[in-house]
């Protein structure tokens, strides 16, 4: 099965910087069609921040706020930040530059949000309300996309799509145990042809959505996407059967515990977003609820905070929150937004 074709699944970039591989100096691009903007390009996104946009700024009051919604713009390369009340009183506080691509983000305990710049290759780590990184890992096996920290151990899981190979694009999962720049490399038996979104539970298992490699090798392209399970302390990822739906385009992943809560771009076959409900029980992960994302044309990383569902929503230009119990609209936010990829609350401690 053929999912998101560059054409489908393109970050709206009218002009784009291809990304140079590392063997040869050939020209690649990733396999969702996501490319580092250029700044020069005149079909990009009128920028309406601050006039000195090169400087990451913030505002006192957003480090006494106790909760802090980041959100990561492809369109201005950029990470804008608002207060955030259980899904109200979304006021513009900062604003986080120096990007090439931030995609997906993910945060910690401790309220430390990590930022996963996709076109320098970079995981960046900033404290709540702070506007310079205080920890820095460079993806040497691929260009970052999502993230997840295990809350037991504080473990970074980073999702890498298009690493090193010569010919065809493939993806893996690394794990930093807290604190390291070295992590190791995860993947299935066969392999996986692209990874997208990962996340822990509260007993430390990873769980990714992605597509397997074809016929033992990712030299023949991509199976159909489905869910993986990297259980603690396995050595590799494993497949999960799905029992009540059917993956088609897999966007972001949360635990809500006791279930996890998968997206998908063509949520029940309807070309529409949403996500369904999951228990996971040994090697079966079962439907119990499904969550519609009305109104949201394209969505790739949200993120759930109590019972709210943050949902960028990437070809609109908004941010929209729904309700998890029912997928009612709470709140939309489109102050300083430019082609949302990802969202992320932060809780200070």
């Amino acid at each position: 099965m053929n999912i998101l074709k560059p054409s489908q699944t393109a970050l709206g970039f009218a002009s784009a910087l291809a990304i140079l591989s590392g063997c040869g100096g050939m020209a690649q691009t990733s396999p969702l069609g996501l490319q580092p903007t250029s700044s020069s390009s005149s079909a990009a996104p009128t920028p309406r921040l601050r006039p000195d946009r090169s400087k990451s700024w913030m505002l006192p009051a957003a480090q006494v706020q106790p909760s802090l919604l980041y959100v990561s713009n492809s369109g201005t390369a950029s990470v804008t930040v608002y207060t955030y009340l259980n899904g109200s009183g979304l006021l513009l506080v900062g604003q986080l530059t120096g990007f090439s691509l931030p995609t997906g983000m993910c945060t910690d305990n401790a309220g430390d949000v990590w930022v996963s710049d996709y076109g320098t290759r970079k995981m960046l780590e900033y404290a709540h309300g702070g506007t310079t990184p205080i920890f820095a890992i460079t993806e040497h096996s691929g260009y970052p996309y999502g993230c997840a920290v295990d809350p037991k151990t504080g473990s970074l899981a980073v999702t890498n799509q298009h690493p090193n190979g010569k010919y065809q694009a493939f993806g893996n999962v690394v794990v930093y145990p807290k604190g390291s720049k070295t992590g190791r490399v995860y993947s299935t038996s066969v392999g996986f042809s692209n990874v997208y979104f990962v996340t822990y539970d509260n007993m430390s298992n990873l769980y990714v959505d992605a597509t397997p490699c074809d016929r033992s090798s990712c030299y023949y392209g991509g199976g159909p996407p489905g869910l993986y399970e990297l259980s603690k302390g396995g050595a590799a990822f494993t497949q999960l059967t799905l029992s009540g739906a059917t993956l088609y385009q897999p966007t972001a992943i949360n635990w809500v515990k006791p279930t996890l809560l998968l997206g998908d771009q063509n949520f029940q076959n309807q070309g529409t977003n949403g996500a369904y409900k999951l228990f996971v029980s040994g090697s079966t992960a079962t439907v119990v609820g499904t969550l519609p994302f009305n109104g949201t044309q394209q969505t790739y990383g949200f993120w759930r905070r109590a019972g709210r569902v943050i949902v960028p929503d990437h070809t609109g230009n908004v941010v929209r929150i729904y309700s998890l119990s029912d997928g009612s609209l709470i709140s939309k936010l489109s102050t300083e937004i430019s082609l949302p990829f990802g969202a992320v609350v932060s809780q200070a401690q």
